[in-house]
């Protein structure tokens, strides 16, 4: 594995963490736990109790009260700052990594340095989700680009050593798969879109009425949230029908075994999403659902990768789908 392999997977896998770290600010309602960008209450390490806050602070927001404080959504919030910095920096640095390849695959360079941007821009973004007061429509956006980000590094990594990772299959049987695979992507972005819409109506009808309990809030959001849940069940049987192709071909090698992890991670999150439902929205669930949610794009878009890639010379043994 190269050096630019091992930043990228762990810029990966820290892009996803970062992910349930925002699900659980989100869950927890820590997300004006810093009410102000890019300090904390006016400082740059946070207060732990309300006298520490300066003055000019009170006095630039007279809106604020000092009953509103809660040191552990202040903690939460500005761990989720610093975890956010570090994951920027690791992307720099896989951004500095990618330069060597800036003349033999170029793609590499291009992605890791668009990836720096994105976060740049998510630093900026995240300032306007504290300045519009957790603006439903703002805190998707901002999401969106961490999975986008999360999929710009995925194809670089994927790009600097595709050899590595492609597979070679028949071709009618590679085609049938880049079909439902690439469908399966596309409909479980679509689903996971549809699903920042439900928690956008969550959180509307939860402002509008605030009294109402957790377990009648997906009860007003009505047709959207029914269709998320009849969506879901599309996304596990085209999950199911990747599944059962690749027993077809008697894939034995990773291929097969990513398969069989898609299909766990759908599977997952429907039970999550039933939690959801039935639970009455539990934050836990709702960093869980997230999380699975965002590995699930991630998955099947390397998925996606190794089946277009043509000229590899890993096999799957024995493959004999059916032409």
């Amino acid at each position: 594995m190269s050096a630019y392999q091992r930043i990228a997977r762990i810029t990966i896998a820290a892009t996803l963490f970062l992910i349930g770290v925002g699900g659980i600010v989100r869950g927890s309602g820590a997300g004006l736990g810093c009410p102000d960008w890019p300090k904390c209450f006016g400082m740059w390490f946070p207060p732990t109790s309300v006298g520490q806050i300066p003055p000019e602070w009170w006095a630039a927001h007279p809106n604020a009260s000092p009953a509103e404080f809660n040191v552990v959504h202040t903690m939460t919030e500005y761990v989720n700052r610093l975890i956010g910095v570090s994951v920027g920096l690791l992307i720099l640095f896989t951004f500095f990594r990618s330069l060597k390849y800036r003349r033999i695959r170029p793609a590499v360079t291009y992605c890791s340095a668009l990836a720096a941007i994105f976060v740049a821009f998510e630093g900026w973004l995240g300032g306007v989700v504290v300045e519009s007061q957790l603006k439903p429509l703002i805190v998707t956006a901002h999401m969106l680009f961490a999975i986008l980000i999360l999929l710009l590094l995925l194809y670089a990594a994927y790009i600097e050593a595709p050899e590595k990772s492609a597979v070679v299959l028949p071709s009618p049987a590679r085609e049938r798969l880049i079909w439902l695979v690439g469908t399966l992507f596309a409909v479980s972005f679509v689903q996971m879109l549809i699903g920042t819409q439900v928690r956008e109506s969550i959180e509307e009808v939860a402002a509008i009425l605030p009294n109402l309990s957790r377990d009648k809030l997906l009860e007003q959001v009505g047709f959207l949230d029914h269709f998320h849940r009849s969506s879901s069940w599309v996304v596990l049987a085209l999950s199911a029908g990747v599944f059962l192709l690749c027993r077809e071909g008697r894939a034995k090698t990773d291929l097969g075994n990513q398969s069989n992890l898609n299909l766990a991670l759908v599977v997952a999150q429907v039970l999550a999403g039933v939690g959801l439902a039935y639970a009455g929205l539990p934050p836990a669930l709702q960093v869980a659902h997230l999380v699975l949610g965002a590995s699930i794009i991630a998955s099947q878009f390397w998925f996606l990768l190794r089946l277009t890639r043509v000229g590899a010379t890993s096999r799957i043994e024995g493959a004999s789908f059916a032409a």
